[in-house]
This record gives C-alpha cells, structure tokens and sequence, in this order.
C-alpha cells in the first residue's frame, strides 16, 4: 500500500483545497436560490375589466383612464357629437410570475380593444308620440327634419296620385292639396342614448312610418288567391306564406278560410285635405228605331248622342290615403246631354231554331251549378255552369244568328246566340271566340272555348237561356 506522508506543508496544502471545495458548493448553491428566487418572485399588472368581463391587460392603471378618453375623444369625433363611454371600466391589480405575464395593450391597441367592449351613449334628441319616445337622432333639427319628411312623402304620394281617387268618371280633374297634418302630439327631447340606436333622417323616416307589425285576421273571398291577397294589402307572397304556416296547399285555399296578415302599424296617422276640381260626365240616353226592312242584327247610329258636362267642386278628407269623406262644394251645368237615335233591324226570321238544343259541349262535362238560388253567392244564378277543361269546343245548342260578341261584366268573353221564336243563348267566360255579330251558325258551329274569363274561380262554360228576355231553366231542353 501507498504510505501518505503526513507533513506541515502537506496538512496545509490539503486544507487549502478542501476549503475551496466547500466554498465552491456554497457560492452555486447560493446563485442557483437566487435564479429561481427571481423567476418565481410575483409580478403586479392590471385587468383591464369591462362591465365585469376581462378584456385586456395593461402595466399601469393609469393607461386605461387615458386609453379610455382618447376613445371618447375619438368617437366624438367620428360621430360629430359629445359621445361619451357609459359602461362600468376599471382596473384590477392582478399578481403574475414572468413567465404567467400575459400579452399587455396600451396606446391605439387598447383603444381599439375598448371599443369592442364599451357602451357609447350620447345625447341625441328623441321623437316622442304621444308620450312614447320611438326613434333618437343626432339633433333637435335632424328630429324635426325628419317629422317634416314624412308629411312631405305623404304629399308627394298625394300629388303622384297613389291613393284611390273617389268613385266616379271625371274628366279635366286637378288637385289643390290644402293641408298635411300628423295627428298625434309630437314633441321632441333630449335622451341619452346608445349610439348605435341613434338614427339619421332618413332612417328614422322608415321607422316613423313603418312602427310595429300588426296581425290582422282576413277571410278568403271568392276568386282570390295568395298573390290577390298579397297585392291589395302591401306584402310578398313569400311574408304572407310565412304568416300562414297553416296553408300547405296555396292552390287549395277556399272561400271562408282564415288568413293572418302582418301588416305595418305606423307610428304616426296623416290626415289630409284636399280640393278637387272636375268636370263630370252625363251620360246620354238611346232611343232605338226599328226597321223592318233589317234583320234583326244588323243596326246602325241614325244620330249619335252627345254627353253632357257638370263642373264639380269637392273637398276629400283622408287618413293614412283612405278617404274617410266628400264633400261637394258645388255642382254646376255645363251642358245638357243629347239624345242618340239607333236604328234596329226588326225583320222577323221564322223558322231559324229547332227548339232542340244539343249539348253545348263534345263532352259530357259536369254540371257544377245549377239553375236558380245560389245560396253561397247570395242570389239566382241564370243559367248552369259546366266544368271542362280549358279551349274545349263550345258549340252552338240550336240553329240561329249570333247577336252579341264580346266582354260581359262578370261574364267575360260572351256570345250570344238568337234562335228566333224569342228564344236566345248566353256562352259565358269563353277563352276565345272563333264568331262575330251576324253570323248565321248551326249546331256545328264552333262559337269559342271554353275558360275562365270574366268573374270565374276555374275553367267551366256558363249557359244561359232567355225566352222573350226572362232566364229559364236550360236543362230541360236536352231531355
């Protein structure tokens, strides 16, 4: 084995290095506490905090205070009015470690964090209705310019001439509006409001006039479909579909049935006078002569006649475009009507008609409505209607001349047919017509086909038979 010699020197130099050992431990360990001493040492910032909700974070408080009047100052600006930050902004010391320290805003990034955040309000000046504040704007004025728009829209529909005219023919006729007035109390006041509910003139307009959605109950009439319904009250097919879950079928929809319409509710009723001024028609009346050296369709105006004029003078009073009254100011002659003098053929034919009707189709067809009292249209019906498919031949029932081409009110494309022996026919709501005024037909005769014109829910020929001028039963002349 080694012997290790124990000198002075030896024992020194052995000290020495030991103690230089144990110093070096001390002085790593001692750095190495200091390292992580500061990387866990807690670091303050600040939330900034919005109506309880955290939407950033700043080194110091005091760069919210700043971040939040620079907005301010910015918005009014943009906006061209005291606009100002009503949401509930502070800040909230939160403690953090370096490596826990979150992004920081400060400057325009706050700024523009904030104002993703915040409620801005300004004071705008509100239109109130009948004690009911329904839309801010910017100003007093652009409030009052704004009342003054929808009475001049309301004149500018009157002077267009979109509302209903009162009944009757008029010739010459000019309008003098007198007054536009809105009926409710308006008053204007100052509000604070938030300022993405502050409107402009125009924007305020639509609101005045369109207010809330109303539900008005409708029952179907007679010959109207969704598309009838949608037109006469001022909204899409597609709205009155949305209203009406209920109507599966829009081609099914029946007299009777119930319908819902939403409807605009404006916040404000017009009313208006205005003085009409025209000249009124009189109608002349017809004297006819006969000739019995004419057959009985041909005629000719021996005179003609001549209307006579009125001069009218009314004032119409309407809310919201409907007229609630007329009053006539005065009512003067202008000129008495004449006469007019028809000359008429009234050559007896003999012998034209059988009396034996064929069926007026070259099917049998279905008899949808009889002859007589029709409960369900309030009145007779004249004739039968014949259900078939549209441009279905309509024949002639009986031999004759036709008396009559052309549109019947209700009846639409019409023919008539004389037979002689004071026996005619009525075809009704043809869709077209292959005769004319004289012509001599048979029971072969095509006289136009069957449709839909005129008052009609579908396409179906009307037959009508008249003895010496009266309606009487057509069935049994096909038995």
């Amino acid at each position: 084995m080694p012997s290790i010699i124990h000198t002075k020197r030896g024992r020194i130099a052995l000290g020495i290095a030991v103690l230089a050992v144990l110093l070096g431990a001390v002085l790593v360990a001692s750095f190495q506490g200091r390292i992580g001493t500061a990387s866990a040492e807690p670091l303050v910032i600040y939330e900034v905090v919005v109506d309880g909700a955290v939407v950033a974070y700043v080194e110091d408080p005091d760069e919210i205070r700043r971040a939040v009047a620079a907005l301010e100052e910015r918005e009014t600006l943009a906006r061209r009015m005291p606009v100002r930050v009503t949401s509930r902004v502070e800040g909230r010391p939160l403690q953090v470690t370096a490596d826990q320290r979150p992004r920081l805003s400060d400057g325009t990034v706050l700024e523009d964090e904030l104002a993703q955040a915040v409620r801005l309000a300004a004071t705008a000046f509100a239109i109130v209705v009948d004690g009911e504040p329904v839309v801010a704007l910017r100003s007093e004025a652009d409030a009052r310019a704004a009342v003054e728009r929808v009475q001049e829209l309301y004149r500018e529909q009157l002077e267009a001439g979109e509302f209903r005219a009162p009944d009757g023919t008029r010739i010459d006729e000019s309008v003098q509006i007198q007054t536009v007035e809105i009926l409710e109390n308006i008053r204007y006041e100052a509000v604070d409001a938030d300022t993405a509910d502050i409107k402009d003139v125009d924007q305020a307009v639509a609101v005045l006039m369109r207010g809330t959605d109303r539900v008005v109950a409708h029952t179907v009439q007679s010959g109207e479909s969704l598309w009838v319904i949608a037109r006469n009250h001022g909204m899409s097919v597609e709205d009155l579909e949305k209203a009406n879950p209920q109507v599966t079928d829009p081609k099914r929809l029946q007299p009777g049935d119930q319908l819902n319409l939403i409807v605009p509710d404006p916040y404000v009723s017009l009313r208006s006078v205005e003085v009409r001024t025209y000249q009124r028609p009189i109608p002349f009346a017809t004297r006819v002569e006969y000739d019995p050296g004419m057959y009985p369709w041909e005629e000719y105006v021996k005179e003609p006649g001549r209307q006579g004029r009125r001069a009218v003078v009314e004032r119409v009073e309407r809310l919201n475009g409907e007229i609630v009254s007329v009053e006539v100011l005065s009512d003067e002659l202008i000129s008495e009507p004449t006469v007019q003098v028809v000359v008429k053929g009234s050559k007896e034919v003999e012998g034209i008609g059988s009396g034996i009707f064929r069926w007026p189709l070259n099917i049998p067809g279905q008899v949808t409505t009889r002859f007589g009292y029709s409960r369900w249209r309030g009145r007779n019906h004249d004739g039968i209607d014949i259900a078939a498919p549209k441009g279905t031949p309509v024949y002639a029932v009986d031999n004759g001349y036709v008396s009559f081409t052309g549109w019947k009110n209700g009846l639409g494309n019409t023919v008539i047919v004389d037979h002689g022996g004071g026996r005619q026919t009525v075809y009704g709501h043809l869709s077209s017509i292959n005769v004319k005024k004289g012509d001599q037909v048979t029971k072969t005769t095509v006289l136009g086909g069957v449709g839909s014109t005129g008052f009609s829910t579908g396409n179906h020929l009307h037959f009508e038979v008249h003895v010496n001028g009266r309606a009487v039963d057509p069935m049994p002349y096909f038995q």
